[in-house]
């Protein structure tokens, strides 16, 4: 979630913002990465026995469904239209997220399986 985070605020938001007419998307996306950072912080200080943590892992899901939500159904059906090199992008993020996840000690497939029509949908 947080090299997710990351990817989007690093590379694909600055992509998409000099196109968007609709301001204020923009920004309340970013908050909500701002608020999902938050409770990712409180639950990191917490253990699942603590009287909240369930409470805090419910909020993250739904703030999570909510984000994933919004952009898929405004953000995007807006920013697929536009002339963006999606394929560059694409490199990009997977490049990053591949230096991300092995900072974290993780493994990473590069994405190779991912349909290619979900690249290329323009």
């Amino acid at each position: 979630m947080k090299s997710t985070r990351r990817l989007e605020k690093s590379l694909i938001y600055p992509a998409v913002r000099p196109k968007m007419k609709d301001e204020d998307l923009m920004d309340e996306a970013l908050e909500e990465h701002h608020v999902l950072h938050g409770v990712i912080g409180e639950l990191k200080k917490m253990t699942p026995g603590d009287e909240r943590y369930d409470a805090n892992v419910t909020v993250l899901g739904e703030l999570c469904q909510y984000h994933m939500k919004e952009e898929e159904e405004e953000m995007l059906p807006k920013v697929e239209k536009w002339d963006i090199d999606w394929d560059r992008l694409y490199e990009q993020v997977m490049k990053r997220k591949s230096q991300l996840m092995e900072r974290a000690g993780l493994s990473f497939n590069n994405g190779s399986h991912i349909n290619s029509k979900a690249r290329k949908k323009k």
